[in-house]
């Protein structure tokens, strides 16, 4: 089967989806992956909060499943974490999705750009769309990107900004944009 033509956004705006993030990507001129993968600044001290605490082991886990998946060939190119240096309108920037990977979906070849969170949110929804989709555009101008959000909780049914679809651990050839990776046993 042909893997589809890439997946843009640019037919219509991003779904509004949660609060703004942080910064949205405005006339991109460059992006690039940073070789090194160190942030621009150490965090001082560790997690605040029991919350923030409970949401980085679980992000921890999720890691070691998609190294898990990518050992075994259902995934490729898996990269946690990594730091991308960009410009655009607003000036240089720098931005950190918790996970981009290659991997054979339902519909073809994608390059899947992931966030982590304990319980779905709505804000997550929105740095995926106005952040991580562009600059992921431009670092694979030819492939289709697909935004997930892995997490262990979903959000009712009736508090969804948009529609989605929510897929099981197992059923990774079923991610398709606006995808909820449901994993409870993580």
């Amino acid at each position: 089967m042909a893997a589809p033509g890439p997946l843009r956004l640019d037919a219509g705006p991003a779904p509004q989806v949660g609060g703004a993030p942080k910064r949205t990507i405005k006339n991109l001129r460059r992006a690039r992956f940073d070789r090194t993968g160190k942030p621009p600044r150490t965090r001082s001290g560790s997690a605040s909060s029991a919350a923030s605490r409970r949401g980085l082991s679980f992000e921890r886990r999720v890691a070691d499943a998609l190294t898990a998946l990518a050992w075994q060939g259902h995934l490729s190119n898996l990269r946690l974490g990594p730091w991308i240096s960009f410009e655009d309108a607003n000036g240089p920037g720098r931005a950190q999705p918790d996970a981009v990977f290659s991997a054979r979906l339902a519909r073809g070849y994608a390059v899947v750009v992931a966030e982590i969170k304990l319980t779905e949110t709505a804000d997550a929804w929105s740095q995926l769309h106005g952040l991580y989709v562009p600059l992921c555009e431009w670092l694979f101008p030819d492939a289709w990107i697909v935004p997930v959000q892995i997490s262990r909780g979903l959000l009712p049914e009736g508090s969804r900004a948009a529609p989605h679809t929510v897929v099981t651990c197992s059923e990774l050839s079923q991610l398709a944009p606006d995808t909820v990776w449901f994993m409870p046993g993580v």
